[in-house]
């Protein structure tokens, strides 16, 4: 299984605002909320033989979202929300590939310290299904991303046997906030 991660809007745009923000004399607010159309993951999964509950990916990432504040001037920030508020899923390889074999898809977030739970889902999807719109749970995903150890999981029950390698995109849109301490 391969993973790759792009989010080139997510820090870049969170850097600006906030930084910007903290190194100007007379204007620094209390509070910033700010929508972020960033996040897209890549997953390579497949073939299954069987059908079932699969793991379709997992990436974890380790970092720590206060030291990137300050190493930007930024300390007196903390991210105290982000959640979710849109997530797309849809299949690009094999190109024409529907969700068919998919009974239900969904996207977990964990950490060590932290339970996994479901973010965003889909549940039945319905035949001929070329794009998955997810529903969202709307939980508070700040402990998760605050965390060094943050995971994101994809996972899916399958109906009928995938008989190659698929290549999925998954889109996250989010809704973020940052507060002076």
């Amino acid at each position: 299984m391969k993973i790759s991660f792009r989010s080139p809007v997510l820090l870049g745009l969170l850097a600006f605002t906030v930084f910007g923000a903290a190194k100007c004399k007379f204007f620094k607010p209390s509070e910033l909320n700010f929508g972020m159309q960033a996040s897209e993951l890549t997953f390579y999964t497949g073939p299954f033989a069987e059908t079932g509950d699969h793991e379709l990916g997992a990436n974890k990432y380790e970092w720590n979202i206060d030291s990137v504040l300050e190493a930007n001037n930024a300390g007196d920030y903390k991210l105290t929300s982000i959640k979710m508020d849109k997530v797309e899923a849809d299949i690009f390889e094999p190109a024409g590939m529907t969700f068919d074999a998919l009974e239900n898809f969904a996207v977990y977030v964990k950490t060590s310290t932290l339970p996994e739970i479901k973010v965003a889902y889909k549940d039945p999807i319905p035949d001929g299904t070329t794009v998955l719109s997810l529903d969202l749970s709307g939980d508070e995903l700040a402990p998760y991303v605050n965390s060094p150890d943050f995971s994101i999981l994809l996972k899916a029950n399958t109906s009928a046997p995938i008989e190659q390698e698929i290549g999925l995109h998954v889109r996250a849109h989010y809704q973020l906030k940052v507060e002076l301490e």
